[in-house]
């Protein structure tokens, strides 16, 4: 089981990524998770990249129909000190992204500190 989340405060932003897995499986996987998440991975082709912006804009289009979805992000821009865009501005924003913009992204996230969290009954960390 997979998961992922941004947690947003005034001026700063944590992303969690989630792992679950049999015991017996725990640092196999923590060791694909360490190699997912390495900067020396992270060579995405111009067609993921493209892939990945149009998934995004899909979802923000379907989201953009919901009245709700649409005051809370505007909520959420407006004291993140975000400008107040609606859905086309925001599909043009992600369309907009580049390959730099995707890499300085990924060096800030995974390029500096890294915190790991095991827990679990008796588990012996062998990573």
């Amino acid at each position: 089981n997979v998961s992922s989340y941004i947690v947003n405060y005034c001026g700063a932003s944590i992303w969690y990524g989630y792992v679950s897995c049999e015991k017996n499986k725990t640092n196999e996987v923590l060791k694909l998770l360490n190699s997912q998440l390495s900067l020396e991975n992270m060579n995405f082709s111009d067609q993921e990249i493209n892939n990945a912006k149009e998934h995004l804009c899909g979802e923000e289009f379907l989201a953009g129909q919901d009245s709700e979805f649409i005051a809370k992000r505007l909520d959420r821009n407006f004291w993140l000190g975000f400008d107040l865009a609606d859905t086309e501005e925001t599909l043009q924003d992600i369309r907009n992204v580049t390959k730099n913009d995707i890499m300085d992204c990924a060096f800030v996230l995974f390029g500096n500190q890294e915190s790991i969290v095991v827990y679990g009954s008796r588990f012996k960390w062998k990573f």
